[in-house]
């Protein structure tokens, strides 16, 4: 089915970056492509916050202030370092699946949560969604795999597919009606007659958005030098704002099919290089003759 082949590939691809995302300069090559695209990511998600904010604000000057507010905070958590990017995460992330699985299951209507099979051409679906995932963190979780065994990086990996994949499950399965698979939010737009629901949604979307906008900014800023390391994130920061007045929807149309041929493209990389390690040409030497 879509939903096991989507959570193997998330194991797969995930468990690759963590183990070996560091490991060689291949990977570190990549790592380093996958923080200049992440200039694309962070404004995507800037531009997602303005969606939001455009809901609950009316007027359009105190959004732009509310992003820029948003921006400089994002800035300074992943200023942090990983530390404080997993702090975050970790507090926040998990409430956010349980409420809004809870939220779906409360305001949908689940005969049966159908597990469909697939073939044919929806198979390179699940690929591009899971490398586009895998590029868009690769960065990050090459940082988290350093210097951590085989049995964390499955069991991290693992873990975090789980909860992909069930989320997947839950809000594909909720979201398949035609007025809400084509909404810009469709799942504020499945809980329009709940208010506290919504408003708790609008909330909980705001923390996933600003997870990924963190982890995003973290991966562009680590391609910058020492040399007017301020300077110069002042004007990638000035970037990802202007950048992401072209929309949300406009920037994931684009640019995230193209990240999701990447990351696969990418982890078959990372993998070959790990387990089929180039052989460096043994010297031989040979006895200098004595001169007499």
């Amino acid at each position: 089915s879509v939903i096991y082949f989507t959570f193997v590939l998330f194991v797969i691809f995930f468990y690759i970056t963590f183990r070996f995302g560091s490991k060689s300069k291949v990977a570190k090559v990549i790592s380093y492509i996958s923080s200049l695209f992440s200039v694309l990511i962070s404004a995507s998600m800037l531009g997602a916050c303005r969606n939001v904010f455009s809901i609950i604000l009316r007027k359009t000057e105190n959004i732009e202030i509310l992003l820029i507010f948003t921006l400089i905070f994002a800035i300074i958590i992943s200023l942090k370092g990983v530390k404080y990017i997993t702090a975050f995460n970790v507090v926040f992330l998990p409430v956010s699946i349980v409420v809004t699985v809870y939220l779906i299951l409360k305001n949908s209507e689940f005969t049966t949560l159908q597990i469909s099979s697939f073939g044919g051409t929806e198979i390179y679906m699940p690929i591009l969604y899971v490398g586009m995932n895998t590029f868009t963190s690769f960065k990050i979780f090459s940082d988290l795999g350093k210097n951590k065994g085989s049995r964390f990086a499955f069991f991290t990996s693992a873990i975090s597919a789980f909860f992909l994949a069930m989320m997947i499950l839950v809000i594909s399965d909720a979201i398949s009606p035609d007025y809400l698979r084509f909404s810009l939010l469709p799942i504020l737009t499945l809980l329009r007659f709940d208010k506290f629901g919504y408003t708790v949604m609008l909330f909980v979307c705001l923390i996933g958005i600003f997870s990924t906008l963190i982890c995003s900014l973290y991966a562009s800023f680590s391609i910058i030098k020492e040399n007017f390391a301020i300077l110069k994130r002042c004007v990638l920061s000035v970037a990802v704002f202007f950048i992401s007045k072209f929309g949300f929807s406009k920037i994931v149309n684009d640019f995230y099919p193209i990240l999701g041929v990447l990351g696969v493209i990418f982890v078959i990389i990372v993998s070959l290089r790990a387990f089929f390690p180039k052989r460096r040409p043994t010297r031989t030497y040979r006895p200098l003759k004595r001169i007499i």
